[in-house]
């Protein structure tokens, strides 16, 4: 794919894919896009270039999204972000070290 999709993540219901994708117009970096079953962006989730995303994970009932920030010029830590698909907002943080976030059961 020359859109460079990674970090695949199909939400609970099915309906929704979140992917990290690069865009032409930010070749090194990841963005998080929320599509739907069809491929069609329905959300954008990030949009700076000086940070790239990975590793999205749904919470169970698919209102939230977790995801992996990484600053491209490498100088930061990786970080932990919390968006909340179910309402329009800024992320929050919720570990300024840390790497592949995960559900707790």
């Amino acid at each position: 794919d020359p859109r460079g999709d990674r970090s695949p993540a199909w939400s609970p219901d099915g309906r929704r894919i979140a992917v990290a994708r690069r865009t032409p117009e930010q070749p090194g970096v990841a963005q998080i896009f929320i599509l739907n079953a069809q491929g069609e962006i329905e959300q954008a989730l990030s949009g700076d270039a000086s940070f790239h995303h990975s590793a999205l994970r749904w919470s169970p009932a698919g209102r939230y999204l977790l995801s992996q920030r990484v600053a491209v010029s490498g100088l930061g830590e990786s970080q932990i972000w919390l968006h909340d698909l179910s309402a329009a907002g800024t992320p929050k943080l919720l570990a300024a070290a840390g790497a592949w976030p995960a559900w707790l059961p």
